[in-house]
């Protein structure tokens, strides 16, 4: 798919972002936060923020970045891939997976998406 936006989201389990979700439905990342870091390795990140609707078993990390082309670069990279998180253990495993799902669109556009996503799931 091609991406004509400098905008892209990331879906992450609630507990990989937070222990308890904070009061309200999104927070803004500072630039030294792990999940900003994370989005800079693909470009220039304007912004980061993390959105949830209600009930949220799931977060958006919804990320804006000064161009298109780098929205385009964290398109390729994480397309038909696999997020690990070592620091979470089950089934007698270490670690964690989880396929990720992404959209690139507009931050108004991805902001509008988990605001229908969290009223279906409530």
């Amino acid at each position: 798919s091609k991406v004509q936006s400098t905008s892209v989201s990331l879906q992450l389990p609630k507990a990989w972002a937070f222990r308890t979700l904070p009061v309200g439905t999104s927070v803004a990342l500072p630039a030294s936060s792990h999940w900003h870091r994370f989005a800079a390795m693909f470009g220039a990140v304007e912004s980061a923020e993390f959105l949830w609707g209600q009930a949220a078993s799931v977060v958006q990390l919804v990320v804006r970045y000064r161009s298109v082309c780098e929205a385009k670069k964290f398109v390729e990279m994480v397309s038909c891939r696999y997020l690990w998180n070592p620091a979470l253990h089950g089934d007698g495993r270490s670690g964690m997976g989880y396929p990720i799902v992404y959209v690139a669109d507009t931050v108004s556009a991805l902001r509008a998406r988990v605001e229908v996503l969290g009223q279906r799931l409530a």
